[in-house]
């Protein structure tokens, strides 16, 4: 993914994104396991 990509899934408010939101917070973390 592109950090632009990434960024416009992070600032929209779109509750559908809500879980990609989350998964890209977990990457910047880099809390990747579970």
């Amino acid at each position: 993914l592109d950090d632009t990509i990434m960024k416009r899934i992070e600032t929209d408010p779109d509750e559908e994104l809500r879980p990609s939101r989350e998964l890209i917070l977990r990457m910047r973390r880099r809390d990747l396991y579970q």
